[in-house]
């Protein structure tokens, strides 16, 4: 059974999908967004031929950025029936600003999907992270690529008077971050519309400023200009070259290089693949466990941001480890167990978010969960949560088989080649098939779910 506010939501979603299809999904936002933010002030149920008028009067004495908004509302409400607009109007009343904000995000995820997934992710996610920075009321947070605002919401909802900065390359996300930190009652917040890598606008005495935490859910495809590998003024990029094509570690090390240097921490959300891609990465991920800063890494589940699949981990970086974590990493693998449906998508439970967070806190291993290993045996070349949180015993033919864990992480293993002759590439047909054929033949058909038959093959 549905709830009113899940009834809201599909109902804004119907009257959005009236306004003219030349309007972008994130500027239909924008119009929500408005709305919601002269609720706020106290100003409600705009005739839409004053509404306009309204948000330019409003807005003319604030900064830059909100005025982003005005010539994109001017040009929805131009052509836009008054019947739509007041039942988008009379929906947005309904909602409170977490519920506002929550909309825009699924409404982008769900009816756009791949289209601005780099600018929106689940509050789930929002939250996880926010839990697992454990953050202080005095402490100043930055989000370096903070799209829509939803990490930074989920850390105001926590402390409305936390110091928040957020920087995008998207003037119009920024604008809307913008409403929708004010409309939830946010009162220190500092925002920048710019390119994160090339033009950091977080200055303080014309140096870089430093946080004391850092999150940030950097775009899974971004390019690197080559010229800020040896050029940047602020000396980011301080561990090694970043590929042109993925700038993963470029974000990664602004992460690092933006939290204070004795105490801040850093936790960054990105695809999998940035932990074991060769190349010049593994030698930052090398300059980067040389200065003991990574802290944990954690596996999450495919399937929980929109629009991809692609495995993603959360990488934390301290560079004020206690006693105990000094030259070590804490390594969590959060099993697809850990999920629930949510609508069209999923999610991670409250219970397994709580595991996760107290794991990590409490720096401690959990048979086929979290492993604790010393720095000197990772290997940079693979720092996948997989390749040292093993399974330890399999059911094959109704037999059990155990793997020696102390052999196989000291190498004591036989290469596959050793025990069996492996073909790629080589096709087979059943003509080809003989009982005097030098080789066994096993094909997909010999193999059930619990053993393979032999008699066929």
């Amino acid at each position: 059974m549905k709830t009113k506010r899940e009834k809201i939501y599909r109902e804004l979603v119907r009257a959005t999908a009236q306004i003219d299809s030349s309007i972008s999904g994130l500027e239909k936002c924008v119009l929500i967004v408005s709305v919601a933010y002269l609720n706020a002030k106290g100003i409600e149920n705009q005739p839409k031929d004053n509404f306009g008028r309204t948000m330019f009067r409003i807005l003319e004495t604030k900064n830059e950025i909100l005025k982003i908004v005005l010539p994109i509302v001017a040009k929805i409400i131009k052509d836009l029936p008054t019947k739509v607009y007041q039942e988008v109007v009379d929906l947005v009343n309904e909602l409170d600003g977490s519920s506002v904000a929550m909309f825009i995000q699924q409404y982008l995820d769900t009816t756009f999907k791949r289209m601005y997934s780099g600018m929106t992710s689940s509050g789930n996610i929002n939250d996880l992270l926010v839990k697992l920075a454990n953050i202080k009321a005095n402490d100043e947070i930055l989000d370096p690529t903070c799209g829509i605002g939803g990490t930074l919401l989920a850390v105001v909802k926590n402390n409305p008077h936390q110091r928040i900065y957020g920087q995008d390359i998207n003037s119009v996300c920024i604008a809307i971050t913008e409403m929708i930190l004010e409309i939830n009652g946010s009162t220190d917040y500092h925002l920048f519309i710019g390119d994160t890598l090339s033009n950091p606008y977080y200055i303080q005495d014309e140096n870089l400023k430093k946080f004391d935490v850092v999150i940030t859910e950097p775009p899974f495809v971004s390019q690197f200009d080559k010229d800020l590998n040896k050029n940047d003024k602020y000396n980011r990029y301080s561990f090694g070259t970043v590929p042109l094509k993925k700038a993963d570690w470029g974000f990664i090390m602004n992460a690092i290089n933006s939290s204070k240097e004795l105490s801040g921490r850093a936790i960054v959300l990105l695809p999998t693949g940035a932990l074991f891609r060769g190349g010049s990465e593994n030698e930052i991920r090398q300059n980067i466990l040389k200065n003991d800063l990574f802290e944990a890494i954690i596996s999450l589940p495919g399937g929980l941001l929109a629009g991809t699949a692609v495995p993603t981990s959360v990488l934390i970086f301290n560079h004020d480890k206690s006693p105990d974590q000094k030259n070590k990493i804490l390594f969590v693998k959060v099993p697809k167990e850990s999920l629930v449906q949510e609508g069209k998508g999923t999610k991670l439970t409250d219970e397994s978010i709580e595991k996760i967070v107290t794991t990590i806190q409490s720096f401690k291993e959990i048979k086929n969960y979290s492993m604790i290993l010393p720095n000197n045996q990772v290997s940079t070349k693979n720092m996948m949560v997989e390749r040292y949180i093993k399974k330890t015993v399999y059911n094959f033919d109704n037999q059990k088989y155990y793997i020696n864990l102390i052999d196989f992480y000291n190498g004591n293993t036989i290469a596959l080649k050793n025990v069996s002759k492996i073909d790629r590439g080589y096709n087979m047909v059943s003509k080809n098939e003989n009982p005097e054929g030098k080789y066994w033949i096993m094909k997909i058909s010999d193999i059930d779910s619990k053993s393979i038959n032999y008699d066929k093959m």
